[in-house]
């Protein structure tokens, strides 16, 4: 090999450790046979993909208009709000709008809330969000009822993590503990304000938690208080804070 290349085994060191730094940033791609080359020399892409309830996906990138549909079985682990790399399904790219997902490479998923409950005398955590599916090592100082939010450190393979418990939200028969919960999730459980309109308005918790994270973050930007506007018409709260 550095006959071929007419280079010095410690130049060829720093070549296979500078390939390796590529690849961890996803600049170049390494085939089954051992072959680099970028991303779109294999017919590869980065996006983002929005997993829905029943399993399917959408990937948005940057090397396409469109959305791009993933059916269930071609998910391959990826999580809602995941960095992927995909590939195109069909071979011709310009009529097929349905990808496969070939690698996660960043996971968006951080902390995630759930309960304690015990099974066997054994300690488990179940997420309140369903489609998640979780393997928990380190429970802390948790208690069977606890509702508590668990931070990820490491994913080990696609439902064994690694981490643990930071905060006990209270416990399951607390009340009010639901919208603790769902605050808990979206990272304004700080702001009792809210919590308590949300409180005196369950109503609002049929809403897209999504949505109301997002606009939330506006109401913060324009230091608003009025949480009944998290809950106007799109074109309503586009317009009084004026976001094109």
């Amino acid at each position: 090999f550095e006959e071929l290349l007419d280079i010095t085994k410690y130049e060829i060191t720093i070549l296979k450790n500078l390939l390796e730094q590529l690849k961890e940033e996803n600049i170049i791609y390494e085939s089954k046979k051992h072959r680099f080359g970028l991303l779109s020399q294999f017919g590869l892409y980065i996006g983002t993909i929005d997993v829905k309830e029943k399993g399917y996906g959408f990937i948005s990138s940057q090397s396409f208009e469109k959305e791009l549909f993933v059916p269930k079985t071609d998910i391959n682990s990826a999580l809602n709000k995941d960095k992927v790399i995909f590939r195109i399904k069909s071979k011709n790219i310009d009529i097929s709008d349905e990808a496969v997902v070939v690698k996660v490479i960043e996971r968006h998923l951080k902390t995630v809330v759930g309960e304690i409950k015990s099974y066997y005398y054994r300690k488990v955590f179940e997420p309140i969000d369903k489609k998640i599916q979780l393997h928990v090592d380190d429970f802390n100082m948790s208690v069977e009822g606890d509702i508590a939010k668990f931070k990820i450190d490491q994913f080990v393979s696609d439902e064994h993590v690694k981490g643990k418990i930071i905060e006990i939200i209270g416990n399951k028969n607390d009340v009010g503990i639901d919208i603790k919960s769902i605050a808990a999730k979206y990272d304004f459980y700080q702001d009792l304000h809210l919590e308590r309109f949300l409180l005196k308005n369950p109503m609002y918790l049929t809403y897209s938690l999504d949505l109301i994270r997002s606009r939330y973050a506006y109401l913060n930007e324009f230091k608003e208080d009025n949480y009944n506007d998290l809950f106007l018409t799109d074109t309503d709260f586009y317009l009084k804070y004026h976001i094109l």
